[in-house]
């Protein structure tokens, strides 16, 4: 308790305009990727490979400009990464005080995030992947050229979520530069999108030996699609809750300056 009133303050300050703005950014990009395959496949008729291809090529699109920013936004990143543990732990304490508990769980790693071995993990991870992906699905019929460049749109929307991921990135570069507080700490995701196609050629796998002729990973990619959707709605939606904590907390330090629940 002398922990969580001693950082629950920083936390608070930290939930500002910009944290809220950052959230549902990250939530966008989520909907967007899923979003985006579905309607190539349902619109334009894309194949199970050209959807994993986008999947991919978009995995690495924001493996590289997490790169970026780490390279240009390093301190803030770095401080986004302190703070995340007093922000968990913060999170975990209001939890339970809400619930009228006396303990929270364990924390990983004392909760701290750290970019730079998440970079070297998305850096092993995602290239060794995508190579599994490549020999699961290369005796299947799978042509990358023909995937690249032969449906209606596809290309285009590869470079689009491209670009559209690359102007992100340099707009929150430049804005944070610009900003009148140098202070705010920035989120990147370094770590977990190597997992994320570990994961999906672990779907591959499995899909290609459910089926009978070996080559219909569609569900796979459903699955991997709904999951990205979900947490798109998930972090969007969690920003509702993020909210709601945020009162609480305000109150529940308010009534404690005051001099109300000071023992707690």
């Amino acid at each position: 308790m002398d922990r969580f009133h001693r950082v629950a303050p920083g936390t608070l300050a930290r939930r500002d305009t910009a944290f809220y703005r950052r959230e549902l950014t990250l939530g966008f990009e989520f909907l967007l990727t899923g979003v985006i395959a579905i309607v190539g496949t349902l619109a334009f008729g894309w194949s199970a490979m050209n959807w994993l291809v986008f999947l991919i090529i978009g995995t690495f699109s924001g493996i590289l400009t997490d790169t970026i920013k780490l390279f240009f936004l390093n301190k803030p990143i770095n401080q986004h990464a302190d703070n995340s543990a007093d922000d968990q732990f913060v999170g975990l304490v209001c939890d339970a005080l809400r619930k009228g508990e006396k303990e929270i769980p364990k924390m990983q790693d004392g909760g701290r995030y750290k970019p730079e071995i998440g970079l070297v993990f998305d850096l092993v991870f995602a290239p060794v992947s995508t190579l599994l992906i490549y020999f699961t699905v290369k005796e299947n019929g799978f042509d990358g050229w023909n995937e690249l460049f032969g449906q209606k749109h596809f290309l285009t929307s590869v470079i689009g979520f491209c670009a559209w991921q690359l102007l992100m990135t340099v707009w929150e570069i430049v804005s944070f530069r610009m900003t009148t507080n140098p202070e705010n700490p920035v989120k990147i995701l370094l770590g977990g999108r190597g997992v994320g196609l570990f994961f999906l050629f672990f779907l591959t796998a499995a899909t290609g030996s459910c089926t009978k002729d070996q080559t219909d990973y569609t569900v796979a990619l459903y699955v991997a699609n709904g999951l990205l959707i979900l947490m798109g709605l998930l972090n969007t939606f969690g920003i509702l809750s993020i909210r709601n904590d945020s009162r609480w907390l305000r109150e529940y330090l308010e009534k404690r300056n005051q001099g109300y629940g000071a023992g707690r």
